[in-house]
């Protein structure tokens, strides 16, 4: 028997590479479709998230200004009232409101890696290093 690959075997192996070649081609294209349709989505839920963002700072500037303002009028109340049980109640109000304020943070936009396949041109290497016979 002779170590050598027959002609009904070659012929079938560069039909596959061929394939192989088609079907990678196809593979590509749906892969960039695919990242285009994210890509478009993707914008889609940023904007959302920047919509969602500002309005989250402007509760938290409202917050903010509040706090501020009341803290004026805390400091505007004698000693005597804010050591007293009716400022250290509002005094305790106005750091939770402080605290309220500092929890309302900003959303992230997303990002994400594009899909793509790691994975060597079958087709290449099957042309390129397949021998028909070894070589003594």
């Amino acid at each position: 028997m002779a170590f050598k690959i027959d002609k009904a075997a070659s012929e079938r192996l560069d039909q596959l590479a061929a394939k192989l070649l088609e079907e990678r081609a196809a593979l590509d294209q749906q892969i960039e479709e695919a990242n285009d349709a994210i890509g478009e989505l993707l914008e889609k839920v940023n904007e959302a998230i920047a919509s969602h963002s500002e309005t989250i700072e402007e509760v938290q500037g409202v917050l903010t200004d509040l706090h501020g303002e009341m803290e004026g009028e805390f400091s505007d109340k004698s000693e005597r009232w804010q050591e007293g049980e009716r400022g250290s109640v509002v005094q305790d109000w106005l750091s939770e409101l402080e605290q309220l304020a500092g929890e309302f943070e900003p959303v992230e936009p997303v990002t994400l890696d594009p899909l793509a396949i790691e994975a060597e041109d079958h087709a290449t290497i099957l042309n390129e290093q397949l021998r028909s016979e070894p070589e003594f």
